[in-house]
């Protein structure tokens, strides 16, 4: 009976742990959504919204008055009776009380000082979402390149494959013309070395796939020794990316929201140091209910205090006009920094849509030379079999057909990429 259960047990962890490691297929957004869950520099931001959001409710509980409650009760045990020499004797009674007091403390007016403060740091918390939003961007803009490096590798393996399938057949056709004797010894060897060569080709593209895809696992929180599958999802046509107007693009930029949402904030810490040298004025109400428990005091007390406090720093040395002259140079430095990055933004874009459309052209071209190349090659081909063509033809006509897809890879890949960088700037997630 032990041993069944024991081995119900291990058949079901082995299940569990093949479930666990087997491959899954993942798109782009698939990763990214993954990368917000459990990527910990954004998990370290999310707390930081958190933590804002409770300095908001803390600065909100200003507006409420503040209360204080106690309860006391002493009992004080004494001698009945005390007889001291040559006097009489003395009786004590027993001293009990029980008091209770409530204090209410309201401030009735500070000039908006308290909704300034509030104001503010719901501005820090607006601030620090968008820092978690741009944070987010510029994770998804980093899996979005290595995936497309991946994507990029994957097509060059392709491309390695079909050269290694064509030397080793250049090898096969060239060991029967040397066994016949039609070439030397060499060109044998060249064709040899030539196929070990995509051999080492492919081996290292291989590598640099699996090291691209640990980099994406360690960004998205999978697990290390799970096998992931990438499906791309190339964006061939640009121009639902060009329609979006660049003044709406520029106004929802984080890095300039972020920037206006820090101006808002240094101006209601302006407005509340202006009002903090006004005079403020605070309430006070003070209950206090006494019950002494005495046989000759009346058993219950009552009083209230109620105080109307006005307070007003008449000289703080310059202190307070110092800071204020602090802030306003903060923001005086803010307004060019937010000028500065609108026009970065601006020719970023423009440049972006530039590039994109000077790729476009040239992949068109890219792509039109490796069709006339692989033609070229498959004419050599025949003309090498039939023995019209040498050895170093079929090799000049292959290197030259892999250079010409290698180039067309790397315009593929280059468009793409900023095809990425261009949605980067364009989008944005609906809850922002």
């Amino acid at each position: 009976m032990i041993k069944k259960i024991f081995f119900y047990c291990l058949f079901f962890f082995l299940l569990l742990r093949t479930g666990n490691m087997s491959g899954a297929e993942y798109r782009l957004g698939d990763l990214v959504q993954l990368a917000r869950k459990n990527n910990p520099d954004l998990q370290i931001l999310l707390k930081k919204v958190e933590e804002q959001k409770e300095k908001v409710l803390k600065a909100r509980s200003a507006l409420y008055p503040l209360s204080n409650f106690s309860f006391t009760y002493t009992r004080v045990g004494v001698v009945p009776e005390v007889e001291i020499f040559q006097m009489p004797p003395m009786k004590f009674a027993t001293s009990n009380s029980l008091s209770s007091v409530l204090t209410l403390n309201y401030n009735l007016w500070d000039w908006g000082a308290s909704r300034l403060r509030i104001k503010a740091e719901e501005n820090f918390l607006e601030n620090a979402r968008l820092n978690l939003l741009a944070q987010e961007k510029t994770v998804a803009l980093q899996i979005g390149t290595i995936f497309q490096t991946v994507v990029q590798l994957q097509e060059q393996e392709k491309i390695v494959l079909a050269n290694l399938k064509i030397a080793s057949e250049i090898y096969q056709l060239s060991e029967q013309r040397f066994r016949q004797g039609y070439i030397p010894e060499y060109q044998l060897l060249q064709a040899e070395i030539n196929r070990q060569a995509y051999q080492q080709q492919l081996l290292e593209v291989k590598k640099q796939i699996e090291l691209s895809l640990f980099a994406i696992k360690e960004i998205c929180g999978l697990n290390p020794e799970k096998e992931v599958f990438l499906v791309a999802e190339e964006v061939n046509n640009p121009d639902q990316l060009l329609g979006p107007d660049l003044a709406e693009i520029v106004n929802k930029r984080i890095e300039l929201r972020s920037l206006a949402l820090q101006k808002s904030v240094l101006r209601k810490l302006i407005s509340a140091l202006q009002a903090a040298r006004l005079p403020s004025v605070n309430l006070i109400v003070n209950a206090e209910l006494r019950n002494n428990i005495l046989p000759d005091v009346e058993k219950l007390k009552t009083n209230w205090n109620i105080n109307l406090k006005v307070a007003y720093q008449v000289f703080d040395g310059g202190a307070a006009a110092k800071d204020l002259q602090i802030l306003k140079k903060q923001l005086e430095q803010l307004e060019l920094n937010y000028q500065k990055q609108k026009t970065n933004i601006e020719f970023r874009f423009i440049s972006l849509r530039q590039e994109l459309a000077i790729l476009s052209e040239q992949l068109q071209a890219a792509r039109k030379r490796v069709e006339l190349a692989e033609k070229s090659l498959q004419q050599v081909m025949e003309s090498f079999q039939s023995g019209y063509a040498t050895y170093l033809d079929v090799l000049s006509s292959q290197n030259n057909l892999n250079q010409l897809q290698l180039n067309q890879l790397n315009l593929e890949f280059s468009f793409q990429l900023n095809l990425l960088k261009l949605k980067n700037e364009i989008f944005f997630r609906e809850d922002e």
